[in-house]
């Protein structure tokens, strides 16, 4: 079908349709598009050989991404990248065909990853995944990426996450979100993907295979911080694979159980695998192992001895034959069956990380081939010319070279100055060489292979025989023969290196069987450079080491500043000091290094070159090792080329170096190390890991503790993580170098804890368990006790538990902090059983753990119990120090019984315990919070007899005291005096002295302080400046309020919710209705967050200024939420309209809100004020409905608003009430009760309440037992004293008398007030007790009470009563003299018995 012309945007002639291209002549055309092959219906330009599928074709001009939200993409032909190749900003590959590229950055998708999956109706295909927090778009399969999910690639139907850069497979996507799984009964398990957006790896070990996830899919337990892959999750449960083992494996599902493997001899201690029939147990991948394998440092094959049953008939111990340690027998190694072949090595150094010694499987060994792994039997001699015979032997005398157009001939004759050039070493045993040119070749130079496959790598090498090339080996340049690799590569090895065999006996000092090894920690015997991180050979039986270049040094080299030949030392031949130094550069010799240095290599002439160094490295160096021994002058040294392009195009290997040679100089290798880095230089694993050495070695704490800071908080920056970091000190670490781990393990541990990163510290310590050590103590602990200040209590109980069960052996200081744990949780049983686990294992508890139980009582409000404890254990003779006794004593202030507190302070004194500073300020700070400043201000002038000074803290806490209980006066006083002494007061003490002017109306005064704070350089802060625009608000100077917040503003002070919420509130109570609304409009431009709190001051100002139809009409444009209504009962209450207030609370409680306790406590008492009590008492109903419990101080409230009414039936139902919902009634609401109960005399009733007040352990006040006392106005009752008692006269009376009462009073010492003395007077005139009621008033009197008019009155009446009128006339007079004007009540008395006595005069007359 012809569907005509069609013309693309990316060609400039028409195309046209073909509706099948699948024949011959098509298929060599790929699509300029996408870059497949041409296969179906396409659209074509023949004249230009261009094709384009059609569906390339119809593909949009310009499309929007995800994965680029800020601009369209448009489609571009590829002649506009080719001429510089761009990368897909996806999957990062070269761009091909056509491409969609941003206009307005560089941002490029190919034509492949641009086009997304979408449904019929051209929308995106979407999903939501659980485990991830953003929505999934479907995509075309890329294989170039990987599933974050399972780190498969990326086939078939899949899904990505643009915003984390996320993709996952369908199959992923379908898995449960949350499993039941065997290994965690406790709780279920949920599925959880890494956050992608977070460059910081957080991720736990895996509890099945114990290794380190990969960013993926696991299945978590927060609670428990249980963690496992996803594709650990269900293991398969039987392996059977006759091939590999004729009975099945069946999985053991224990995690963290250790065992040893029998196949590999490694310890393991996750998910392992049992044969039952054969009594093994398995790691998972070494089921797997081959039976058979191939290496290329033994010509024959070797098999696993373990599945094979090879069985050694000797007791010898064997060596494994490529780290030369004991290989135990017992469990499976690699071994030769040959008959007399010792062959033997590990399982994990066959198969290992190294990638050495060419491993490959062999299937039947029977039908391998046997051949010389070595050499392929290629001589390099072409052809022998002729024999001859040396000694018993024959020889070939002359003979035809591959490397030399002449025939060389035997000789040896040994010639001054000729060196070999086959491996450029002076000729000093029998040679070949050339009559007609200058060519010399050893004999064993002359009879290598012409191919070379080395022992530690399978590649084919061929000789070449000419040019300048580079060892790969030792990195030497070198002009002599080399083998290069078959492969295409330009990879080199000198003929020394290729001629080294993997094992051998070196001779030195003294002779050492050395073999290859990587990555040994300490200093070539050679050069004394560091070995760490280089190829090495080291010695079997002692620490003899040397780098794989050193090993070639030659034995003896000549030099044209000597006539005669060198000869290579391994020793000084005496102490002579000048012979430190090199007579060739004439610089100091390192005394340990062998006579003849290091060497780069020897030129054919003989002439010797000393080893190069780069030239940025030289110059650094250079700074680092000058005359001076300053290090902040060397740090200051200019750098004369400064650039980043010289250092950073230094190696790895050459700093590595660098710094090893300073390794006895750590501060100058730090500074090396810094320098480097400011200079452009990127450090890697390796120069991180020298550094790290190098301080470690040197104890350098401080420094190695701000090199590990820096790793953690730029680990998303470098190039390797944490943890390689880590595997890289472990490398070739053993004896008592391995202590090394201990220490970094520790310096880890500690930075991780400094940031917070508590998971990763936690890792660490058990990489180290896993590594064979303990887990040192004293980083457990610092870990321990940095989780406790974080809160984090549980995780240290959990940490702890799973420590002992790996054998760690707590100290006391440990045990202490489990202890502290504990008690802050709450669980004492749990820390007493500490304390005998501590018996148990027979370490003695410090003071430290018994004040810790004790301030964990004390802290859960148990502080009686903490006493008890406290004495208990002194008595017992425990150690016991002055924190204890603080605790206690801060525990009695913080439940408000100072009393008590005082008491044991007193104890404290009398067993001698001395308090210093802290313990000062912190009972201090008790009694403070407890309001009681006479005893804080006692504490404080004992602490300063004792020659301990005060600082700002404690001033700080006697000023906000003294503020709390409204003295300001006494704060601003106080305040001068100490700031009068010159000791240095903080910034939150000038808030405090602030806040105390400003509530006295000083606040232009606290302004004058900010001058005198700047003055000593404190800076106010943001409380400082909240506090004076709170004073201006409180005295309504609004103009200054604003003035002071807007020059704050200019001046660069950020203000919070709080400082806008104080000023708006302000502006709200003064009418200032729109100031506030552009206050509240400023924080919303800011986007601050809790803009309900300027909602509610606004509305509750607008409300007290008298502005309610203002603050409804604002109420109305805010969100509809309950808090924004609760604010408008709060104005309606401020602006006395309790009736609204109320009818607002109803229709708020119908919808299930109710305001504050603090909102309802208010509108209650406002409706008892105004004489709404069956409406308060619906409130509170309505509370109780909701499951709102109301405060003590609401019902005691109402309980007095219906006694006041004479309602007692409901002010008993509510105090019973009370009492059956667990609140136990304080002495003013008894009191109440029982004044309504007397005034309505039912005082058998208010008996009652006042036995039960003291039943219930409420001591009764004094304002109690003077309404009880005037009570017995209404009774008859007389004195036990008095003359006219009886001994039956109280017989059958339940209510306490008053003489009673008194004495009780006396006893508790409760001290009488003048009312009370007034109405005991009066009761004892009213009984007739005259002469008891003279004693009390004298007594009142000598108290240094003054009696008022009330005791007068009383007193007045009873004379006149008595008939004692001159006496009464006395007391008046005496009323006068005081300054006591009698009031009408006391006159009428008089006046009244004055009449009475004239009429009875007239009578009698």
């Amino acid at each position: 079908m012809d569907m005509g012309e069609h013309h693309h945007i990316c060609h400039h002639h028409p195309l046209y349709f073909n509706e099948d291209t699948s024949g011959p002549s098509y298929t060599t055309y790929d699509c300029a598009c996408c870059t497949e092959k041409v296969l179906s219906s396409s659209y074509s330009c023949e004249e230009c050989r261009f094709y384009v599928h059609k569906k390339c074709a119809d593909a949009a001009y310009e499309i929007d991404h995800p994965d680029h939200r800020a601009h369209p993409l448009l489609l571009r032909p590829a002649t506009e990248h080719q001429k510089r190749e761009v990368d897909c900003s996806l999957c990062r590959e070269k761009v091909k065909g056509f491409v969609y590229q941003c206009s307005s950055c560089e941002f490029y998708l190919d034509f492949h990853c641009a086009l997304l999956s979408r449904d019929t109706a051209g929308n995106l295909i979407e999903t939501i995944f659980v485990g991830h927090p953003h929505t999934l778009i479907s995509i075309n399969p890329i294989e170039s990426f990987k599933c974050g999910g399972c780190g498969d690639s990326i086939t078939g139907t899949s899904y990505a996450c643009f915003d984390c850069g996320v993709f996952l497979h369908e199959k992923c996507l379908q898995l449960s979100a949350q499993i039941s799984h065997p290994c965690h009964h406790k709780h279920q398990l949920t599925l959880v993907l890494d956050d992608f957006s977070k460059d910081v790896d957080d991720e736990p070990v895996c509890d099945m295979c114990r290794s380190k996830s990969p960013r993926g899919l696991s299945y978590r337990c927060a609670p428990c911080r249980f963690s496992i892959h996803a594709v650990c999750a269900w293991p398969e449960p039987i392996i059977e694979d006759k091939s590999l083992h004729p009975h099945p494996f069946t999985l053991l599902l224990r995690p963290n159980n250790p065992f040893h493997c029998s196949a590999c001899g490694n310890q393991g201690n996750h998910v392992s695998y049992i044969c039952s029939p054969c009594n093994i147990q398995v790691h998972k991948d070494c089921i797997s192992l081959p039976h058979h394998i191939k290496l290329t440092l033994h010509p024959h094959p070797i098999s696993h001895n373990f599945f094979n049953r090879i069985h050694h008939q000797d007791s010898r111990t064997w060596d494994c034959k490529i780290c030369y340690k004991k290989v135990n027998i017992e469990y499976g190694s690699y071994s030769c069956s040959r008959p007399g072949c010792d062959f033997v090595i590990h399982v994990r150094c066959s198969i290992g990380k190294w990638g050495l010694f060419g491993m490959d499987k062999v299937k039947n060994p029977d039908e391998l081939e046997e051949y010389d792994w070595l050499h392929e039997p290629m001589s390099c001699i072409v052809r022998v010319i002729k024999e001859i015979k040396v000694g018993d032997d024959m020889i070939a005398g002359e003979i035809e070279h591959v490397s030399h157009d002449h025939n060389l001939i035997f000789s040896e004759e040994i010639k001054d100055n000729k060196y070999c050039n086959g491996c450029v070493l002076p000729i000093l045993t029998s040679y070949y060489y050339c009559s007609q040119c200058d060519f010399f070749l050893h004999k064993a130079c002359a009879e290598v292979s012409r191919k070379h496959r080395s022992w530690f790598n399978a590649d084919l090498f061929s000789l070449t025989t000419n040019g300048i090339f580079k060892c790969g080996v030792c990195s030497y340049k070198c002009n002599g023969f080399s083998y290069k690799s078959d492969d295409g590569y330009e990879v080199y090895i000198c003929l020394r290196c290729a001629l080294i065999p993997h094992a051998f006996t070196y001779q030195a000092d003294k002779s050492h069987f050395i073999f290859f090894y990587l990555h040994h920690d300490g200093d070539c015997k050679a050069c004394a450079e560091g070995l760490s991180f280089e190829v090495l050979y080291k010695c079997k039986d002692c620490p003899f080491s040397l780098h794989n270049r050193c090993i070639t040094l030659p034995r003896t080299a000549s030099h044209k500043c000597d006539v005669h030949s060198l000869t290579l030392a391994y020793q000084d031949p005496d102490d002579y000091p000048l012979r430190y130094y090199c007579d060739i550069c004439e610089e100091e010799r390192d005394p340990q290094r062998w006579l003849a240095g290091a060497w780069n290599g020897v030129t054919k002439d003989g002439a010797s070159q000393a080893l190069s160094c780069n030239g940025a490295m030289h110059h650094a160096l250079a700074q680092l090792t000058s005359s001076s021994s300053d290090e902040q002058e060397i740090i200051c040294t200019p750098n004369v080329n400064h650039n980043g392009n010289q250092f950073s195009e230094l190696s790895s290997v050459e700093v590595v170096q660098a710094l090893k040679s300073l390794r006895k100089q750590p501060g100058k290798a730090l500074l090396l190390f810094n320098r480097l880095k400011e200079d452009g230089f990127s450090h890697d694993v390796w120069t991180y890991a020298s550094i790290v050495r190098i301080l470690d070695r040197c104890r350098r704490e401080s420094e190695l503790d701000s090199v590990f800071l820096e790793i953690i908080r730029k680990e998303k920056c470098l190039d390797f993580e944490v943890m390689d970091l880590f595997e890289t000190l472990d490398e070739g670490l053993e004896g008592e170098d391995s202590k090394i781990l201990v220490r970094l393990s520790n310096a880890l541990v500690k930075a991780y804890v400094i940031v917070g990163m508590f998971d990763e510290a936690i890792n660490i310590l058990f990489q180290t368990r896993r590594r064979g050590f303990v887990p040192d103590i004293l980083s457990c602990n610092f870990l321990m006790n940095r989780l406790i200040r974080c809160g984090k209590v549980d995780t240290t109980v959990a940490f702890y538990q799973q420590l002992n069960k790996l054998g760690f052996e707590p100290n006391d200081y440990t045990y202490a902090i489990v202890i502290k744990a504990l008690c802050r949780k709450g669980s004492f049983e749990e820390a007493v059983d500490i304390f005998q686990e501590m018996d148990e294992a027979k370490v003695r508890p410090n003071a430290c753990a018994y004040t810790t139980y004790i301030e964990g009582l004390c802290m859960h409000r148990r502080t009686d119990l903490g006493f008890k404890v406290l004495k208990a254990w002194r008595e017992a003779k425990i150690p016991l120090d002055a924190s204890a006794y603080v605790a206690v004593i801060k525990g009695f202030c913080d439940e408000m019984k100072p009393e008590e507190a005082e008491d044991v302070l007193c104890e404290a004194k009398n067993h001698g315990v001395v308090f210093d500073e802290f313990h000062y300020d912190a009972l201090i700070k008790g009694y403070c919070n407890c309001g009681n400043i006479a005893k804080a201000l006692d504490v404080h002038d004992e602490m300063k007899s004792k020659g301990i000074k005060t600082n700002c803290v404690i001033v700080t806490s006697i000023l906000q005291c003294w503020h709390q209980m409204g003295l300001d006066f006494e704060v601003v006083n106080q305040f001068k005096k100490f700031r009068d002494t010159g000791m240095f007061l903080d910034v939150v003490c000038y808030n405090v002295v602030a806040d105390a002017l400003c509530k006295i109306g000083k606040v232009e005064e606290a302004v004058e302080l900010i001058d005198e704070m700047k003055r000593k350089r404190i800076s106010p802060d943001i409380i400082y400046y909240t506090t004076l625009i709170n004073g201006y608000c409180l005295q309504d100077k609004m103009e200054n309020a604003l003035n002071l917040f807007n020059e704050m503003k200019e001046n660069g002070q950020k203000f919070d919710i709080i400082s806008y919420s104080v000023l708006a509130g302000g502006l709200a109570r003064n009418g200032l209705k729109q100031e506030a609304l552009n206050l509240l409009s400023d924080v919303e431009k800011q986007g601050m967050e809790s803009k309900t709190v300027m909602y509610k001051v606004i509305i509750k100002g607008l409300c007290i200024s008298g502005k309610v139809k203002e603050a409804e009409a604002f109420l109305v444009r805010l969100p509809k939420t309950f808090e924004n209504y609760a604010a408008l009962v709060d104005g309606y209450i401020e602006a006395s309209l309790t009736k609204k207030a109320f009818e607002l609370f109803l229709e708020l409680s119908r919808l299930g809100f109710l305001p504050s306790k603090a909102s309802c406590s208010k509108l209650l008492s406002c409706l008892c004020m105004d004489g709404y009590n069956d409406k308060a008492l619906m409130l509170l109903e309505v509370m109780f409905a909701l499951n709102v419990e109301p405060t003590k101080l609401m019902y005691c409230n109402l309980i007095g608003a219906f006694c006041q009414a004479g309602r007692l039936n409901k002010a008993q139902w509510l105090f019973d009430t009370m009492i059956d919902r667990g609140l136990t009634p304080d002495p003013v609401t008894y009191t109440i009760m029982q004044s309504s109960y007397c005034k309505a005399n039912l005082l058998q009733e208010a008996a009652t309440l006042f036995n039960n007040m003291k039943e219930n352990g409420i001591e009764p006040d004094v304002i109690t037992y003077t309404v009880l006392l005037n009570s017995h106005k209404k009774t008859n009752l007389r004195s036990l004293s008095g003359p006219d008692a009886t001994p039956n006269t109280n017989k059958g009376k339940t209510v306490m008398d008053a003489s009673t009462l008194w004495s009780e009073m006396k006893c508790k010492g409760v001290e009488p007030d003048v009312f009370c003395y007034t109405a005991l007077i009066d009761h004892y005139f009213r009984t007739n007790n005259f002469q008891d009621a003279i004693r009390i008033f004298d007594e009142m009197t000598d108290a240094g009470l003054e009696p008022d008019n009330k005791t007068y009155t009383a007193l007045i009446s009873g004379y006149c009563k008595r008939g004692y009128i001159d006496k009464a006339k006395s007391l008046v007079n005496g009323m006068l003299n005081r300054g006591i004007q009698p009031d009408e009540r006391t006159m009428s008395t008089l006046h009244h018995y004055l009449e009475k006595a004239k009429r009875i005069v007239r009578r009698s007359g």
